[in-house]
Parts: C-alpha cells; structure tokens; sequence
C-alpha cells in the first residue's frame, strides 16, 4: 500500500532555502540532492514507519539532512527539512 505525503509551508521553505544555499555548488550536484529528497519521500509512502520516532514525530535523514514527519490517518506529512549541523 502507498500513503499520500505533503509539505508543511516550513518545509517548502527548507526546501527553498537548501536550494538558495547550494547556489554556489553545480547544478548537477543540486539536482542530485533533490532527486534523494524525492526518493526519500517515494520510500517514506511505501514505508511510513521506516523513521525514527523523536517526541510525537519521526525523523529520518537523507544524505546530511534531517526530515521530520508525521504520520497520522494514512497520510505522511512533512514537517521540516534541514541540515544535520544545524540547530533544531
């Protein structure tokens, strides 16, 4: 079975940022980290459970980045996306 999954505006906005951020970088590399993210969530509506849970969310990382989510009424929402160095 396959659940539905969404971004919250704070996640759109990570993903945003991550992309200003890495404006200095290749494109390639950036399409690279993107196309992790998307196979990172395709996993997560396969796998809802596949997260660690961390308080009332679950988390899990996709290269160095930290996703939370949660999981509630078959549907996988995404809560935030950012760098493992940076402050929760």
């Amino acid at each position: 079975m396959s659940y539905d999954f969404g971004l919250t505006n704070e996640a759109e906005d990570d993903l945003l940022k991550i992309s200003l951020n890495h404006s200095y970088i290749s494109k390639s590399h950036l399409l690279a980290l993107f196309s992790d993210f998307d196979k990172t969530f395709e996993n997560l509506t396969l796998f809802p459970n596949l997260g660690k849970d961390f308080n009332n969310e679950k988390e899990i990382y996709c290269r160095n980045y930290r996703i939370l989510y949660e999981f509630e009424n078959n549907f996988i929402n995404i809560l935030s996306i950012k760098h493992s160095k940076q402050n929760y």
